[in-house]
């Protein structure tokens, strides 16, 4: 096995892992469909970073809401944050820190089985799973032309 093709195999791996999470993510958006929208504000929003390993950027709006009757603190914007996923792009936290600036009123959907699970954007996005796809197309040229 040349060099080529093994790096060709772990690019394809990671790639299979990245449409799985993208997939898994886009699947559990649809689950949201059925959540309950309530008022809520924003009490914190700001761009925060890390410097472990490398340089890493990210959203930190936390929001309150009542639901059944509970007031609720929640920090998860997307339904990829509420699996853990979260991005790492300057602008993208930039842009969540405009769209939901301090003492805002926005619009928060929860989940009325476990109304501590919410967020403030019930869509899914399909960027994952076009990257993963991304890598396994790398994965097929590389494989094509060694």
């Amino acid at each position: 096995m040349t060099t080529s093709m093994f790096c060709a195999g772990v690019f394809f791996l990671i790639g299979l892992a990245i449409m799985a999470s993208g997939w898994i993510t886009y699947r559990k958006s649809g689950q949201a469909a059925d959540w309950i929208a309530a008022p809520g504000t924003v009490i914190t929003s700001e761009v925060i970073h890390s410097i472990g390993g490398k340089l890493s950027f990210s959203a930190h709006i936390v929001y309150q809401y009542t639901a059944l009757g509970r007031r609720h603190t929640s920090s998860h914007v997307t339904i990829a944050e509420l699996m853990g996923i979260f991005d790492t792009g300057k602008d993208e936290a930039m842009a969540k820190v405009k769209k939901y600036p301090a003492q805002s009123t926005v619009t928060v959907y929860y989940d009325p089985q476990d109304p501590q699970r919410a967020v403030l954007q019930k869509n899914g996005d399909a960027s994952l799973f076009y990257l993963g796809g991304i890598f396994m197309a790398f994965t097929i040229a590389i494989w094509l032309l060694g």
